[in-house]
């Protein structure tokens, strides 16, 4: 009695099988799509799925038509693979390049048209699109209609997550090297400018993308006839970039102003400075030309051993040099 129980089961799931592919080969292209959870395997597995009358994709790509139009499909990323799970359909698994390529709907039609031959023009042939395992669309004798049409895939954001990196934000240092020309103006006087070697340093952190809050120390120095000279200036500043990407900066800052020469004169009073400066690259290092200016607000008075010697003038100070940035 056990083995007539086992020969009338095995018969049942044959006769029901039997009956779901009858109803399957009959039904239209909108009943398939909700039965039809089958994507084609990769090209890697051995063999398909034994389905009957259905051909492998060596015996589909044995026509030079078809042949060309799905050569032209999956490089495109139109598809990226295909294969006829039942007699008549050829099934696509959609690429990106369904949603990305101008040429979707001219490709497709070309191999519809190719695959039509293969099928001896069956008014049943059919492209069946499908998109991680979802029926996306059709391309049938009425033309490519999308039921999901796949979301182009997301922006390449590689270059921006670089650019991320160099969010302004934290601590910020600057400094820079280059020619410095000071003049001494006075009432009643007229003293040549002189140029020497000029340096600033400055640094301070971001309270926001582009505004830096912090002190700059400005440097100039020059010898002749034995006598050296310099000109010195320390600052609180704030540094604005002009948007959160451009490196083009403007700097303010109010503080001190001095001088002081080899013959122990000395002078000092309240300044101010203005800079402007660019910020290139990308990273954490950055190149930076910069012009700027230092000067006090009104005279000061020279003195020697802390008396004054009878001379007030004004300093006043231009830059130009190359500096870098980090932050």
């Amino acid at each position: 009695m056990l083995w007539l129980r086992q020969m009338v089961g095995t018969l049942t799931l044959v006769a029901f099988s039997g009956v779901w592919f009858a109803t399957a080969e009959a039904a239209p292209p909108s009943t398939l799509s909700s039965v039809s959870l089958l994507v084609c395997p990769d090209p890697s597995e051995p063999g398909q799925p034994a389905v009957p009358g259905a051909r492998t994709n060596d015996e589909l790509m044995a026509g030079e038509t078809f042949q060309r139009a799905m050569t032209d499909v999956l490089r495109l990323g139109i598809a990226v693979r295909f294969c006829e799970l039942r007699p008549d359909t050829l099934t696509l698994d959609v690429g990106d390049g369904a949603a990305t390529s101008a040429s979707t709907e001219y490709n497709l039609s070309r191999l519809y048209g190719a695959y039509r031959a293969l099928t001896e023009y069956s008014p049943e042939t059919a492209l069946e699109l499908r998109h991680q395992d979802r029926l996306t669309g059709w391309y049938t004798l009425s033309g490519l209609s999308w039921t999901e049409r796949p979301a182009p895939p997301p922006a390449d954001t590689t270059g921006q997550e670089g650019r991320d990196e160099t969010v302004r934000s934290g601590f910020y240092f600057n400094a820079g090297a280059g020619a410095g020309a000071v003049d001494q103006q006075c009432r009643d006087c007229e003293i040549d400018s002189e140029t020497g070697f000029s340096g600033l340093v400055a640094l301070g952190g971001f309270v926001d993308p582009k505004t830096v809050l912090g002190i700059e120390g400005t440097g100039w120095t020059k010898d002749e006839s034995g006598v050296s000279a310099q000109v010195y200036s320390a600052m609180g500043q704030v540094t604005r970039y002009i948007s959160e990407t451009s490196g083009l900066f403007l700097r303010a800052g109010v503080g001190w102003v001095g001088y002081r020469d080899d013959a122990d004169l000395t002078a000092s009073g309240l300044g101010f400075s203005g800079r402007i400066g660019y910020d290139f690259l990308r990273g954490k290092v950055h190149i930076v030309p910069y012009f700027g200016y230092v000067r006090t607000f009104d005279g000061i008075e020279l003195k020697r051993d802390g008396d004054e010697v009878g001379f007030n003038f004004v300093i006043s100070q231009f830059q130009l040099g190359l500096g870098v940035s980090i932050y």
